[in-house]
């Protein structure tokens, strides 16, 4: 679906924090749990059960979740309002890109019978607790949900997930002006 992907993520690999990581242009996987199957799926439904993580977490849910760290990484890359590498992580840092996004999307869908009369905390909550840490795992939590949840997300993850798409296409034909 993010074609730009593949220039964020120039390797998997091993790390001990958390389940999945993104850092770096990584992805880092934590042996401890992906070493045993059991482990792992066990944490996945310990975290959805206590909302912790998004509904019906499986581990490739976790890999979008990081994925959408990427993706978030590629807009950045992107935006040519950022000219120097200290912009970016300073960006980053902030979860800029990312609260543009899940700011406007709340907005889209307070709009909604869904979403009327909600605070967005109430709103990014419905995805997970997860999600209010930031907007930064906010929007990767919104990219977990559709994929472990399908057409059953939440809408506030469809409306993340689409500003996210649009929002790159937006930054991508600008490159070419």
């Amino acid at each position: 679906e993010v074609p730009g992907l593949k220039e964020m993520v120039n390797k998997i690999t091993t790390s001990k924090g958390g389940v999945m990581s993104f850092g770096s242009g990584n992805i880092n996987l934590n042996p401890y749990y992906f070493s045993d199957n059991n482990r792992l799926s066990d944490a996945c439904e310990r975290m959805s059960k206590n909302h912790f993580w998004s509904r019906n977490t499986t581990p490739a849910g976790i890999g979008a979740h990081e994925s959408a760290h990427a993706v978030e990484s590629l807009l950045i890359q992107k935006n040519k309002e950022y000219e120097y590498d200290w912009q970016r992580v300073d960006v980053w840092n902030k979860c800029t890109e990312a609260k543009k996004i899940v700011s406007q999307a709340c907005k889209n869908v307070k709009k909604t019978p869904y979403g009327k009369g909600k605070r967005n905390a109430d709103l990014i909550g419905d995805i997970s607790k997860y999600a209010n840490e930031n907007a930064s795992e906010a929007m990767a939590e919104a990219f977990a949900d559709i994929y472990d949840n399908g057409e059953s997300a939440r809408p506030l993850s469809f409306e993340i997930k689409r500003l996210t798409k649009e929002q790159l296409i937006t930054y991508e034909r600008s490159e070419t002006e």
